[in-house]
């Protein structure tokens, strides 16, 4: 998730945080998660901000240094002059449509592998994690389907039979406004780190500083495992 560089103008920074976009990137289950909760925020706390929240692409963290001002998700290595703040791990569930035999009892590992998949990749890649888990099991699994957002898998999963595997704090929201079921899946796989990144020019500045802390918050908030303090998790 990528918030478009802003300027600033006027006595309080709060009131004056006016977003101008250059260019930014996203992804919907987070800009979900987080952005929605976050322009509540901004309407109660910095009536004065404004949030453009663009799709996630290449994700140059780069970009940071003169683009865009906050950057979310799993980040790549960063440069020396960018700083980060841990937002937690998330990791990745099932979900399926409400009635369908397979979503009443628990998944079994044999039964994850024979329900079709839909998986959720920009690029449309078929391989993943799951496959080398699967395959330590001599399993496999059939992938049905690639889409670009957490969103459209919820989609796929509501309307034909197959699981949609996205992060675990989607599904739950999908799943209480759609008739999904959220199921847990029977592998250990590996969690997805989430943090935020900044420039250092911003470290200090009033605004960005309420911008990110009302970020972890929400995180926080959202999931309980996630990083205790923003503030005891910077590093850069």
């Amino acid at each position: 998730m990528r918030w478009p560089r802003c300027s600033r103008a006027g006595r309080s920074p709060w009131r004056t945080y006016g977003g101008i976009s250059r260019s930014g990137r996203t992804n919907d289950a987070v800009a979900i998660g987080v952005g929605a909760a976050l322009s509540g925020y901004a309407a109660r706390e910095a009536p004065g901000v404004r949030l453009r929240i663009l799709p996630e692409g290449d994700e140059n963290p780069v970009d940071l240094r003169d683009r865009i001002d906050l950057d979310i998700g799993a980040l790549p290595d960063l440069p020396h002059d960018v700083r980060s703040s841990d937002l937690g791990e998330h990791h990745i569930v099932a979900v399926a449509r409400a009635g369908t035999s397979y979503a009443k009892d628990p998944l079994t590992v044999a039964r994850f592998a024979e329900i079709p998949h839909v998986t959720v990749s920009r690029r449309g890649r078929m391989h993943s994690v799951v496959d080398e888990v699967l395959a330590a099991q001599n399993l496999s699994r059939r992938v049905l389907a690639t889409v670009p957002t957490a969103s459209a898998a919820c989609f796929f999963a509501l309307e034909s039979d197959v699981l949609a595997l996205v992060s675990s704090e989607f599904a739950v929201r999908a799943a209480a406004a759609m008739p999904l079921v959220v199921m847990d899946i029977p592998l250990d796989l590996p969690t997805v780190r989430l943090s935020q990144a900044w420039h250092l020019r911003l470290d200090a500045d009033p605004a960005h500083r309420w911008l990110r802390e009302t970020v972890a918050r929400i995180v926080r908030q959202s999931a309980p495992n996630s990083a205790p303090d923003q503030a005891t998790s910077v590093s850069g």
